[in-house]
């Protein structure tokens, strides 16, 4: 989950919030308006090291030749964030006109870069689509940072905590514990051997759709997947990892300041366009 800048983007429209008096707040109970934490929707003051939910969620869709990566397994996810953050839902024809844009936009040769924000609006939820180049698809360095927690299940577009140690190297988030959660913009994988491990899906990290693609990919790649805590001092003595995310799809990761080019995740990051767009 890359930082963005996007250009302004092109609106499509405002959900009705569902009929029920504390809808305009998103969850919990209606606060006053003299409450200094209203304004956040989330019953309470958000703590300066957390992502702020009133900025809103977003998806990244990679574009390929009029067709759409995934685009139903992202909807999905992005409906049941704005469902549990905001109690609000993505209906049918909101997501039928999303995917109206995105295909839309896919429709130039070569790939591109989709992505969809959604964020609370007087009391419902208002969406847009910008359309952008996608990043570059080579191997990348590491900096660990310790991120307690973790950024949690859902793609902020705050994203103040990751933004704040820059883009290169890539900030690889450790929980407090020295648990390995994910890259600033991606899901980490080490590979050993034939075992593809995985940090877990603990509430810590975000559930990614490139990440489920390979777990179910992996078999048939000669590959036996684990989800199970990496450690950071695993992460150090690992000879393979990896990062995957929908836009570069799977780029090979390490500490080093000259990060190699990995024949094994190339062969990953095929496999997995292939069945992306196949």
């Amino acid at each position: 989950m890359p930082p963005d800048q996007p250009r302004p983007g092109r609106g499509i429209g405002k959900v009705p919030p569902p009929d029920r008096p504390d809808a305009a707040h998103g969850i919990g109970k209606a606060l006053p308006p003299d409450r200094p934490d209203a304004a956040h929707g989330i019953g309470k003051a958000l703590p300066p090291d957390r992502p702020d939910p009133a900025q809103g969620v977003y998806e990244t869709l990679l574009l390929r030749d009029c067709r759409v990566a995934a685009v139903g397994a992202h909807l999905d996810r992005l409906a049941g964030s704005v469902q549990e953050l905001y109690g609000l839902p993505l209906p049918a024809e909101e997501r039928a006109r999303l995917i109206h844009a995105l295909t839309e936009a896919a429709g130039k040769p070569g790939e591109q870069r989709a992505r969809i924000d959604a964020h609370p609006h007087n009391g419902g939820l208002h969406l847009s689509v910008v359309v952008s180049e996608i990043p570059a698809r080579r191997p990348v360095t590491l900096a660990p940072v310790v991120v307690p927690r973790g950024l949690g299940a859902h793609k902020w577009c705050d994203r103040r905590l990751v933004e704040r140690h820059g883009s290169d190297p890539v900030p690889l988030l450790v929980d407090s514990d020295g648990s390995v959660l994910e890259a600033g913009w991606a899901n980490v994988w080490v590979l050993d051997g034939e075992r593809l491990i995985t940090p877990p899906l603990d509430g810590r990290i975000l559930p990614g759709v490139t990440r489920a693609r390979l777990l179910a990919l992996a078999p048939s790649l000669g590959l036996h997947t684990r989800e199970q805590p990496i450690s950071l001092a695993d992460a150090r003595a690992a000879t393979t990892m990896f990062l995957t995310s929908s836009l570069r799809v799977a780029v090979a990761a390490s500490f080093d300041r000259h990060p190699q080019e990995s024949p094994a995740v190339d062969r990953i990051r095929d496999a997995l366009l292939f069945a992306s767009f196949s």
